[in-house]
């Protein structure tokens, strides 16, 4: 075999051979960047620098902060990026008096939640008691009868 032959595309063996050994770099290099971006993310996961260290809560007048906590899963000490910020803001949503729900990583250490609270409307009498709504007729709360809220009642009849 000599190196002067050309293969059906005009090319001779060593500029083959050296094409080859180029893709053989340039793949290695593609791995070794993958495997040094895992490697951070891994490190980040495990660092304790992004610890959760505070938590900032806002918006909340009716619902007390230990509620809105208790339901989020927030851990102090904990690594903010093994938090799933979705369910957590979907279990905070869950409380009666809460209307929507934003929350954000605050990098490197605490995690911001915005709450919006509903809006107490009307009393509604039944047979039962009385039950708060808001605008949107969700029922806040069950109550035996009319407390704090200056707010009309509205009769079942």
């Amino acid at each position: 075999m000599s190196l002067r032959g050309k293969n059906s595309q005009g090319q001779t063996l060593s500029e083959i051979r050296r094409e080859k050994r180029r893709k053989r770099k340039t793949r290695k290099r593609i791995l070794l960047g993958l495997m040094l971006i895992l490697m951070i993310c891994i490190g980040l996961l495990f660092t304790p620098l992004f610890n959760l260290k505070e938590i900032d809560l806002n918006g909340n007048e009716k619902v007390s902060a230990k509620e809105i906590l208790d339901k989020s899963g927030f851990v102090l000490g904990e690594n903010i990026f093994k938090f799933r910020l979705n369910q957590a803001g979907e279990n905070i949503a869950k409380i009666p008096y809460i209307n929507s729900v934003i929350l954000q990583r605050k990098l490197p250490k605490s995690i911001e939640i915005t709450v919006t609270e509903c809006i107490p409307l009307a009393y509604i009498q039944s047979s039962g008691g009385m039950v708060v709504v808001d605008k949107d007729g969700k029922v806040l709360e069950k109550k035996e009868e009319q407390t704090s809220y200056m707010i009309p009642i509205l009769f079942d009849f």
